[in-house]
């Protein structure tokens, strides 16, 4: 937008001043001539000196007529191509854009002519050309083009890992409870051991190692654990016992026993078990205890391996038959 222009007042009544008049229709003028759109001599519109200054308003009814000025791109660079500026070609992974309007020859002259500029550069496989994907018939083709290795699980459940070569390679679905282990070097599937879990303390979650029956009746390792099954290998724990009833009866009732198979009565106060385990050694501990409704006192009589004989006198030492008897053993099976 123009300038506002300086005007001399010429006051009422002054004598008439040429060069005053003059000048204020000059400096008019000089204001006009820089306003876009001012018609000049045969209807042609003049150029613009100044910047337009909106001063923060819109500019309403404005019509543009110039040219909107674009790239295009023409792919990989020609010989003997008329090429014009804004056009973009690709030279072994650089793309360049034409700044001088020309008919090509060959690129380096062309280049070092100054008709081209590096417009973007980069490096390795471009997607264009042999590399591109959108030409292939077969993924096998794509992935050469590319450098692409091709996919190597074949199963649900295949696991991927890298060999020596070193590229990708199959690691086959394992079997049920399986686990994933490795030497520090590759990796494998492996039945689930307690070398690949951290031990277990009386502060850590971790594995423990079920006692075998020698580490049980040894009773000293605290690094291993006893199962329902072998508790009874302790040297603390009983072997075998049998509590019963009904006592002069030639076979008593068993009221309650563990590791027993048969009870009987070969004569007043004579009892004779036998055991379903054998015991390594005769020299087993017996303990037996009766009940009865007076004095009464119970004993062992012998043993074997497999079975225990007990009797039961009274208080002047004459064999009874008391009201119950409990036999309880303990030793090494």
């Amino acid at each position: 937008m123009a300038d506002r222009p300086t005007i001399t007042t010429v006051a009422a009544g002054a004598k008439y001043d040429p060069d005053t008049l003059n000048g204020n229709f000059q400096a008019l003028r000089d204001a006009f001539d820089t306003v876009i759109g001012l018609s000049g001599t045969g209807g042609s519109n003049n150029t613009a000196t100044g910047d337009i200054d909106l001063g923060g308003k819109t500019l309403r009814n404005a019509t543009f007529s110039g040219t909107v000025v674009g790239v295009d791109w023409k792919g990989a660079w020609a010989t003997s191509t008329a090429y014009v500026v804004n056009d973009l070609v690709f030279v072994t992974n650089t793309t360049y854009i034409c700044v001088v309007a020309h008919t090509s020859g060959t690129f380096s002259p062309d280049l070092a002519a100054a008709k081209w500029e590096t417009f973007a550069s980069g490096s390795g496989s471009f997607l264009v050309a042999t590399n591109n994907l959108s030409d292939v018939t077969t993924a096998a083709t794509a992935r050469s083009n590319l450098s692409a290795q091709e996919n190597v699980v074949t199963t649900r459940g295949d696991i991927v890992y890298t060999n020596a070569s070193p590229a990708a390679a199959r690691l086959a679905v394992g079997t049920a409870n399986q686990v994933v282990a490795t030497n520090g070097t590759d990796v494998a599937w492996a039945t689930l051991a307690a070398a690949h879990l951290p031990a277990a303390s009386t502060t850590a979650i971790g594995a423990v190692e079920l006692a075998t029956q020698a580490e049980m009746e040894t009773g000293t390792s605290a690094a291993v654990l006893s199962s329902v099954g072998n508790m009874y290998f302790h040297p603390l724990m009983p072997k075998a016992w049998i509590r019963f009833t009904d006592t002069s009866s030639s076979t008593p009732t068993i009221s309650e026993s563990y590791n027993c198979t048969s009870i009987s009565r070969t004569s007043t106060g004579v009892y004779v078990v036998t055991w379903s385990i054998a015991m390594s050694t005769t020299t087993y501990g017996v303990l037996v205890t009766a009940l009865h409704s007076s004095q009464a006192r119970a004993m062992g009589k012998s043993q074997t391996t497999t079975t225990t004989t007990v009797q039961c006198t009274g208080g002047a030492e004459t064999a009874v038959d008391p009201d119950a008897i409990t036999i309880v053993i303990w030793g090494d099976i």
